[in-house]
């Protein structure tokens, strides 16, 4: 089998005779900067824009110049009188109908839109915008195409990374070498460590296997991600953003003293999965939220479709906080630990619609789900609630079309102190079903308060040593068999 050091790599020259960038998943090798070569339009190396990666050194001019280059699949020498753009000298790549040109002194937005006598290399073409620009190293791709790529390390910012999306359809990737393997560590505490602005629903982003950390207590947002269109509706045929084995803590270490404010906060983006990602708080008082849903900035923006997969949340405040105009939230095969809220509907979140919770794990101080908001359509399916003292599992207000299935309900300690499974409070908007449910060794497996009505609660089952079964003080409530 052959070794690593017998690999034969095609050289590419010293970086002084070729001063370009380097990228990854390239053929050829840079023998100076030990690093595969770069292409101009791939997915840009932050080690050849002057990026370190020691913990110290400021990344965020290197990252900027990454994402730049990372749009540009042309590198030439050009002049633009009115909206003829002459080239005289090309230096790699070709000039294509549609890229968006890049240089000092260019107009935001100029693309190419004809051909006249060049042919992708040199002669003149044809601009969008009208504008004088003198003879300069330019550039030219398809704008909103950015790929940024972090070796193994970890790499300090200063101040917040912005990226902002300028075309649609577009999309940004950022992508480490694995959580806990490439680390982004971040200075500046009052704001977001990476913010991305999508341009419309048509945009979308890929961030994934790198850990985000927060150097204070209760800093900003490890990742924010903001929708600017304006009055557009949310869909679930958009395309999906994806944030994938990331970790978002401390940088003082796991469950220390600091912690972001939110690992993810959402503004009005749709069409998000988070996969196989984890969320810590700090020692001592949970604090921070893991997943903020929150209002986009215009708030008649209904943004849907979010998919929590395989995450983990621990020791924060709220695991996942369900915000305002917010529709067709999933959480599948998470845990949640320790934190007082696991997902919560805060009574400021008007206007939500659609939880959906399955094959997941819970153990937390205060309520394992609760809603404070009037929610339809709420389905909690297949899970284990460990309840502690003075608490519930489950807190319901509000909540219509319900249905609660198949779960697990038992102590977290004992012998039990005024643990409750189940809490379902007033709403008046329909139905719910509670029913195939377990409970074990609890002061109260059901209680339906004052208010509470239609809700039928039928066959489950209920250890021997259990205080009480169902408490009934609403109107019209069935309670069936098995369940007395």
């Amino acid at each position: 089998m052959t070794s690593p050091d017998q690999l034969a790599f095609l050289q590419a020259g010293p970086t002084t005779k070729r001063a370009v960038p380097t990228t990854v998943e390239q053929p050829y090798f840079d023998t100076m900067l030990a690093q595969p070569a770069f292409t101009p339009g791939t997915c840009a190396n932050i080690l050849a824009f002057g990026g370190v990666a020691d913990g110290v050194t400021d990344n965020l001019t290197a990252f900027n110049a990454a994402v730049q280059a990372s749009q540009t699949a042309c590198q030439f020498t050009g002049s633009i009188s009115g909206t003829t753009l002459t080239v005289t000298d090309v230096i790699i790549g070709n000039l294509v109908v549609g890229h968006t040109l890049f240089g000092t002194g260019v107009t935001a937005a100029t693309t190419i839109t004809a051909l006249v006598t060049g042919t992708g290399g040199i002669g003149t073409y044809t601009v969008s915008t009208s504008q004088t620009v003198a003879s300069e190293s330019m550039g030219s791709g398809f704008a909103g195409r950015i790929c940024v790529y972090f070796p193994p390390g970890k790499y300090f910012f200063s101040g917040t990374a912005v990226v902002t999306i300028p075309t649609s359809p577009g999309a940004v990737t950022i992508q480490g070498a694995g959580s806990e393997v490439t680390e982004l560590t971040f200075g500046n505490t009052a704001a977001p460590g990476i913010q991305i602005n999508y341009h419309d629903h048509f945009s979308c982003a890929h961030i994934r296997g790198m850990t985000f950390t927060a150097r204070a207590a209760l800093a900003g947002y490890g990742i924010h991600v903001v929708q600017t269109a304006s009055s557009t509706a949310g869909s679930g045929g958009y395309p999906l953003t994806d944030i994938t084995d990331c970790v978002f803590r401390g940088a003082d270490g796991w469950n220390e003293i600091y912690c972001w404010s939110s690992g993810v906060h959402v503004n009005g983006v749709s069409n998000i999965n988070f996969e196989n990602c984890t969320f810590y708080g700090p020692t001592g008082t949970p604090s921070g939220i893991g997943i903020y849903l929150d209002f986009a900035p215009d708030t008649t923006i209904i943004p849907v479709v979010y998919n929590i997969i395989g995450c983990s949340f621990t020791h924060l405040n709220v695991g996942l906080q369900y915000g305002g105009n917010c529709q067709g939230v999933t959480v599948n095969y998470s845990n949640f630990t320790a934190n007082f809220y696991g997902i919560q509907i805060p009574a400021s979140a008007s206007n939500v619609d659609q939880l959906s919770v399955s094959t997941c794990q819970m153990n937390n101080i205060g309520y394992s789900i609760e809603t404070l908001e009037p929610c339809q359509s709420v389905t909690i399916v297949n899970n284990l609630f460990l309840v502690e003292n003075n608490s519930a599992a489950i807190n319901l207000f509000g909540a219509a079309q319900f249905s609660i299935t198949g779960n697990i309900f038992a102590p977290s300690t004992e012998p039990p102190t005024n643990q409750t499974g189940i809490v379902i409070g007033a709403y008046n908007q329909g139905s719910g079903v509670i029913t195939g449910n377990q409970f074990d060794v609890l002061n109260l497996g059901i209680n339906l308060q004052a208010g509470s009505g239609r809700v039928n609660v039928q066959s489950n089952s209920y250890s021997p040593t259990i205080g009480g079964t169902v408490l009934n003080n609403g109107i019209g409530n069935t309670i069936g068999g098995g369940s007395q």
